[in-house]
């Protein structure tokens, strides 16, 4: 039985039994925890040895609940233990507990069962590392289920292997699905990442205190949810890529990047929004990262918020780590404060390649807008910046856009009007595109240092009110070819004389490159062309064409300005009195290089 055997004259014997057996070779089996002393005795020799015995080895799945004790140490792991079951089985593991994992072992909470683990509730800390020396011998935990495991006063070493299976490299701690709680919880010298979260996962309330320190890559590799409810606390110094990594998923529940020393990297797509209408903050001073795959989508699906630097405190910059990023979409919030870039900068963004061509900033929320403040976009792979919806939010200031591939700003015409101010010049193509051509609500467009460019013409009308869009000194329209300037309520284009609004066509410099400004029939006397030139229109029948158009004469609409190099006429009037003879020389105006005669009437 183990107790007393005797083979070739050699009598061996266990003294303690219960603890461990012998056979007559002198081999040893253990039995228990505890201490045990095996003795040998040969003719009138005898001599006796102490063995401790200490440590269970683990190698079966736990599918009941059961509680490894600080005694019983150490544990072995050997191989993917699996903690699962239904009912769904509590592994707990006392404090003070060691726990050792052979190499390329692993522990995984939860998977085709559900499953928990619960660690250390008060005394010393539960120690989890591999049973051989060196970084990333073993894998490390695994939480894959819906309910809540609870890690607390835990020091976790030297994981981060890839699985037996080679199917997948997990982080130290890698929380696919639920909750889990982090309290004092020290991961050390993992090797690449020291925690994961994936964008199912979140932080229990009351984490805290989670340390990552010592490993030869990033922290941790986090959903956007996990993000912002990163436990403080704790100390994330002396590993090699000083980084947390956010990968694709959406953020539910308000809460913010704050600075914590490791830069935020950003892998993949955050999406912002949901019915909470979530904010995402980023405050002044955090650096963001971004890899060539990153987006921000706010607003896509539900509403959503995000709000980017402070009016005071240092800038945010978004960095690309190699090439372009796809950049940013805003979409709504139901209000009343929009989302806003403040005292940020983005750099080589969007997308340049044919048939998915993106700017580096897209505002389409129809409700909010878009707040910017020393809002920077340098280096933009095509546009800078493509706005539909209400534009820019009131208060906007102090944009500028340069190096982009493309133009710094494409905008719908009725959000002309928010531009701020700022600086559009350096890019590719240094014009406002405009996006539509009907303004049905009266607006003020100011010079925003480049020219308005408008494909298609522009169209001053509403069939339930007479909009007014007035232009400020040195505002410049191109039209494009077979466009018209029409005017259904009314114009008011008034200049100066060093800065007057101008009317040309595309391409530049060419007479006859589009029709050009046409006082429709709702065309009213708060039309006024005051220091303006129309240059290279009168494009049509040569019997039909002219510069300025007129379908009625308000009276008082020409005076200062010029028409330059157009095709036809200088102006006509279509089977209407005229009311003033804008050639005479009372109103100024001059007429050079025309194809036509300077005043027309068509009967």
């Amino acid at each position: 039985d183990g107790t007393t055997t005797s083979v070739q004259g050699v009598v061996w014997r266990s003294l303690q039994p219960e603890i461990a057996v012998v056979s007559g070779s002198g081999k040893v089996y253990m039995l228990a925890v505890g201490d045990a002393t095996i003795e040998a005795e040969a003719g009138s020799r005898t001599a006796r040895i102490a063995i401790a015995v200490r440590g269970i080895r683990h190698r079966l799945p736990v599918t009941r609940s059961e509680v490894w004790r600080a005694a019983d140490s150490p544990h072995i792991v050997e191989g993917e233990l699996l903690v699962s079951g239904t009912p769904a089985p509590v592994l707990t593991i006392e404090p003070g507990t060691t726990v050792q994992f052979t190499p390329r072992s692993m522990l995984m909470i939860g998977a085709f069962e559900p499953g928990r683990l619960v660690a250390s509730v008060g005394g010393d800390p539960v120690t989890f590392q591999g049973d051989s020396t060196g970084r990333g011998t073993w894998v490390g935990i695994v939480f894959n289920n819906d309910l809540r495991s609870e890690l607390r006063n835990v020091v976790i070493r030297h994981c981060g292997a890839i699985s037996r299976s080679g199917a997948a490299q997990f982080g130290c701690l890698s929380v696919f699905r639920g909750e889990i709680l982090l309290e004092g919880v020290s991961i050390i010298e993992p090797h690449d990442f020291g925690l994961r979260m994936e964008s199912g996962a979140a932080f229990a309330p009351g984490s805290r205190n989670l340390t990552i320190t010592g490993g030869d890559g990033p922290i941790a590799a986090l959903g956007p949810e996990a993000a912002v409810n990163l436990p403080r606390g704790g100390n994330f110094a002396g590993n090699t890529q000083n980084e947390f990594h956010i990968g694709t998923g959406r953020l539910k529940r308000s809460g913010s990047w704050d600075v914590l020393g490791p830069a935020w990297r950003v892998t993949g797509q955050v999406h912002v929004g949901g019915p909470a209408n979530p904010l995402l903050r980023i405050p002044a001073g955090a650096v963001v990262l971004v890899d060539s795959a990153a987006s921000f989508q706010v607003g896509d699906e539900g509403p959503g918020r995000l709000v980017v630097g402070a009016p005071t405190g240092p800038p945010v910059v978004f960095q690309p780590i190699a090439s372009h990023w796809f950049g940013i979409e805003i979409g709504d919030s139901p209000g009343p404060e929009p989302s806003a870039l403040i005292r940020t900068t983005l750099s080589a963004c969007g997308s340049a390649i044919q048939g998915a061509r993106a700017p580096c900033l897209r505002v389409f929320a129809a409700q909010t807008g878009l707040l910017v403040d020393s809002l920077t976009i340098r280096d933009a792979a095509w546009d800078g910046i493509e706005v539909r919806g209400v534009g820019f939010a009131p208060g906007s200031k102090n944009l500028t856009v340069t190096g982009s591939g493309g133009v710094p700003l494409s905008i719908s015409v009725n959000a002309v009007a928010t531009i701020p101010p700022g600086d559009l010049r350096g890019n590719a193509d240094d014009v406002v595109e405009l996006t539509s051509q009907e303004i049905g609500e009266s607006a003020t467009w100011h010079d925003p240092g480049v020219p308005y460019r408008a494909p298609g013409g522009l169209s001053i009308t509403h069939p339930s009110n007479n909009p007014v869009l007035t232009l400020a000194p040195g505002v410049r329209i191109q039209v494009g070819m077979n466009g018209y300037v029409v005017v259904g309520g009314a114009l008011r284009a008034v200049g100066t004389a060093d800065r007057p609004v101008v009317f040309s066509g595309l391409p530049p410099g060419v007479a006859g490159s589009w029709y050009g400004v046409q006082i429709g029939v709702a065309g009213d006397s708060r039309t006024r062309l005051d220091h303006v030139e129309v240059l290279d229109a009168g494009r049509g029948d040569p019997n039909l064409g002219g510069a300025i158009r007129f379908q009625v004469d308000p009276g008082g609409v020409i005076t200062n300005s010029t028409v330059r190099r157009s095709a036809t006429c200088g102006i006509v009037i279509f089977e209407a009195p005229w009311t003033d003879d804008y050639t005479d020389p009372s109103f100024h105006n001059v007429f050079s290089d025309l194809g036509g005669p300077t005043r027309c009437r068509l009967q």
